[in-house]
C-alpha cells in the first residue's frame, strides 16, 4: 500500500485539500454539514409570506388560476364530458395534463372548487414534508431544511402555490425513487419513475439514460410503470380522452414566458415577435425550432461526455434531470423541486465553487420582476431569461463536479493499486 506521500502527491496534482480526498469513501457522510448558501430562517419567512399572500388573495377573490382547469377536468370526467375542451377553457388555456392525472385528481371534483383547492394545497404541503424527510436520509445534516428554504422562497415555491401545480407531489415521487435507487432497490425506483413519467412526459428522458447504462431490468420496470398508469387513464377515460389531450397540447403557445428555464423558452424570447411585452433580440421565428434542436443535442452530448466515466448515480441523475428541464418544451422553473435532491447531493460532495452560488441566485430572482428594463433586447436576454441561465449554470456545476469526482476516483484507485 502506498504511504502518505502518494496521497499528498495526488492531492497536489488535483489542487485539492486532504478533506476532499476523504470524501470519496462515503462522500455525503463526510460532506459539508453547514450549508453556506442558505440563511434558513429568512428564506422560510419569505416563502411563508409570499405563499400566504397568494393563498389569501385566491381565497378572498375567488380567482383560482390554473387549478380551475384541473378541477373542471375532474368534473368533466365525473359527468362524462370532454376532459379538455370545456366552457372554462380556451385556446392557450387548457389542461395539459394527461388523462391518468385527471383520474388521480378526480376525487377532488366531489368538493366545491374552494374546498378542493384547499385540499390540494394540503396535499402539496404533505408532499413538501415528505421530500424533506426523504432528503434527510441522504443529505448531510442541515442541508434538507436549507434546501427546502431555498425552494420555498424561490419562484419554484411561490409559483407552485399560485398555480396549485402538481410539482411537489411529483417531486416527492421522484425523490422517493432516487432514495430507493441509492439503496439498490432498482426495480421499485424504476417503476416509480416510469409512473411519474406517464404524468410528466419530460421524465421520459430518463429512459434513454437507463438504456445507455444498460440497466435493462430497470428499463423493463420503468416501462411497466408507464404502461400501468397509462392503462389506468385509458380504462377510465377511454381513447377519445387521449385524442382530446393531444389536441389541447397542440395549442401550446406560451413557451416564451419568463418562467420557462428551457432552451426553447430562451430562443422564443430572443427570436419570436414580441412576447408578453418582452423585446426580442431579432425577429427570426423560423430559426427557433432548428436552434432548439441543435442546442438540445449539444447539451445532451455534453452530459453524455461528462458522465461517460461517472461512478456516481447522484451525479448522473442530477445531470440528467437538469438537462431534461433545459431541453424539454415544458421546462418551467416550478419543476425544479424534482431535481433538487440529486443536485444538492452533488453540491454537498463537490469542491466549493461560485458556479453553485450564481446558479442559485439566478433561480431565486423574483418572478414579478422579470419584466424589468423592457422594452430592451438586452433585458430580455438577461433579466427575463434568469431562470434559463440559472439552470444552465447549475448544469455546468454538476458536470464540473462529475469530472472532479471521476479524477478523484481514478487517482484513488491508482494510489492504492
Amino acid at each position: 500500500m502506498p504511504g502518505q506521500g502518494s496521497r499528498v502527491l495526488w492531492a497536489n496534482l488535483l489542487r485539492l485539500d486532504m478533506s476532499d480526498i476523504h470524501r470519496i469513501a462515503d462522500p455525503l457522510r463526510s460532506a459539508k454539514t453547514t450549508p453556506t448558501l442558505a440563511p434558513v430562517v429568512p428564506l422560510l419567512f419569505i416563502g411563508a409570506l409570499s405563499s400566504g399572500v397568494v393563498i389569501w388573495v385566491a381565497l378572498t377573490s375567488g380567482l383560482y388560476s390554473d387549478f380551475v382547469l384541473w378541477y373542471e377536468s375532474g368534473r368533466a370526467l365525473r359527468e362524462g364530458r370532454d376532459l379538455y375542451f370545456s366552457p372554462v377553457s380556451r385556446p392557450g388555456f387548457r389542461n395539459m395534463s394527461p388523462p391518468q392525472q385527471v383520474v388521480l385528481m378526480a376525487p377532488l371534483a366531489w368538493l366545491s372548487i374552494r374546498d378542493a383547492l384547499i385540499a390540494w394545497w394540503l396535499i402539496s404541503a404533505a408532499a413538501m414534508a415528505g421530500c424533506v424527510m426523504l432528503w434527510r436520509r441522504v443529505l448531510p445534516q442541515g442541508w434538507p431544511l436549507a434546501l427546502f428554504a431555498l425552494l420555498f422562497a424561490s419562484p419554484a415555491g411561490y409559483l407552485n402555490v399560485r398555480y396549485a401545480n402538481q410539482s411537489w407531489v411529483i417531486a416527492w415521487a421522484v425523490t422517493w425513487a432516487w432514495v430507493a435507487w441509492r439503496q439498490q432497490q432498482f426495480r421499485r425506483a424504476a417503476f416509480i419513475l416510469g409512473a411519474a413519467a406517464s404524468i410528466k412526459l419530460f421524465l421520459l428522458a430518463i429512459l434513454p439514460y437507463l438504456c445507455w447504462r444498460r440497466r435493462w431490468t430497470a428499463v423493463g420496470w420503468y416501462l411497466a410503470g408507464v404502461v400501468t398508469t397509462v392503462s389506468l387513464g385509458l380504462a377510465v377515460c377511454g381513447p377519445e380522452a387521449f385524442r382530446s389531450w393531444y389536441m389541447a397540447l397542440k395549442e401550446l403557445t406560451w413557451q416564451g414566458q419568463g418562467l420557462s428555464m428551457a432552451v426553447l423558452g430562451a430562443l422564443t424570447r430572443a427570436l419570436a415577435p414580441r412576447f408578453s411585452n418582452l423585446e426580442p433580440l431579432i425577429v427570426m421565428p423560423g430559426l427557433i425550432v432548428p436552434l432548439w434542436l441543435a442546442v438540445s443535442a449539444l447539451l445532451a452530448g455534453a452530459v453524455w461526455w461528462s458522465l461517460r466515466r461517472s461512478h456516481s448515480s447522484d451525479i448522473d441523475l442530477a445531470a440528467v434531470l437538469l438537462c431534461m428541464l433545459l431541453v424539454t418544451p415544458s421546462g418551467w422553473v416550478y419543476y425544479l423541486p424534482l431535481a433538487a435532491g440529486p443536485i444538492a447531493s452533488v453540491a454537498a460532495i463537490g469542491p466549493r465553487s461560485w458556479w453553485w452560488a450564481v446558479g442559485s441566485v439566478a433561480l431565486l430572482f423574483p418572478y414579478p420582476l422579470l419584466g424589468m428594463g423592457q422594452p430592451s433586447a438586452w433585458a430580455t436576454m438577461t433579466i427575463a431569461s434568469s431562470y434559463f441561465w440559472g439552470g444552465a449554470v447549475l448544469l455546468m456545476a454538476v458536470l464540473r463536479t462529475a469530472g472532479w469526482h471521476t479524477m478523484l476516483v481514478r487517482g484513488r484507485s491508482q494510489a492504492h493499486g
